[in-house]
């Protein structure tokens, strides 16, 4: 029952639509329009192009359905202690069927913005361009969205419980910020260093689901003299993701234990 309230409340989000939806394919866009014909890109190229662009809006996409069922939070926080202690319902069972709820939706919106960027850059590059292999780029997708959903909902339980209700309002937008700021940043910079790959779990993200969908390891490479620094390797980069994962679980079962009833007055900004 309180999954299907979470999946309605996801799907008929604004949000969802416009920032997930709709700017996730003016971002495909934007990827699409630009020039390559000087550049003289390989067809590995090409799908390493490809895949860049994929993963950041499918992750944008993730950012936004995490803020979505995190605003949920927010609204239920009033009544979540009362629950807790006087119904059924537990903590593990509150964030199971939020997290199940956004991994249908999450899965669900990523395969269309999936096949809508296979078409798009197919065009661009004038041959098929696809994942090499779904199920290891699914695996992605599901481990993504299970981080974003759990990031999400640890900002918003600390805000209220440590940082003030008013505090939500602007803490909430972090995963769709950080997502933004860090895709385009790995898309516009040449990033050398290794381990910023496998500590930031943006990044370690990223770079599994170009490895999931090129097949082949992402390589570090020097733009100026050509050279390969290393290769990620993705049971590291698996492992960061899952520690991250497992550790953020534990945050909100903590968290969601100690949270306060919380009025309309609270949340007021003025």
């Amino acid at each position: 029952m309180i999954t299907k309230y979470f999946v309605k409340s996801i799907i008929f989000s604004r949000r969802v639509w416009i920032f997930g939806i709709f700017f996730g394919l003016f971002l495909l866009y934007i990827g699409y329009s630009q020039s390559t014909s000087g550049i003289g890109l390989s067809h590995f190229d090409q799908e390493y192009y490809t895949a860049d662009w994929t993963a950041l809006v499918i992750l944008f996409l993730l950012g936004t359905i995490s803020t979505t069922i995190a605003q949920v939070a927010i609204y239920s926080s009033s009544s979540l202690p009362y629950l807790f202690k006087f119904s059924n319902l537990s903590r593990r069972s509150y964030l199971y069927n939020m997290s199940v709820s956004s991994l249908v939706i999450g899965i669900g919106l990523s395969s269309v913005i999936t096949i809508i960027a296979t078409l798009m850059f197919s065009y661009k590059f004038g041959y098929t361009v696809y994942s090499s292999n779904y199920l290891s780029t699914y695996f992605t997708i599901l481990l993504g969205s299970l981080f974003m959903i759990f990031f999400a909902l640890f900002l918003v339980f600390l805000a209220i419980n440590y940082l003030g209700v008013r505090t939500v309002n602007y803490i909430q937008l972090l995963p769709m910020l950080l997502t933004y700021g860090i895709g385009i940043l790995l898309l516009t910079t040449n990033i050398t260093i290794d381990y910023i790959y496998y500590v930031v779990p943006f990044n370690a993200y990223l770079a599994m689901f170009q490895e999931a969908f090129d097949g082949k390891e992402l390589q570090i490479v020097s733009t100026h003299m050509h050279t390969v620094f290393s290769s990620l390797q993705y049971p590291y980069l698996l492992l960061s993701l899952l520690i991250w994962i497992a550790s953020l679980i534990i945050l909100d079962i903590l968290l969601l234990g100690r949270i306060k009833a919380t009025s309309l007055e609270e949340r007021s900004q003025i």
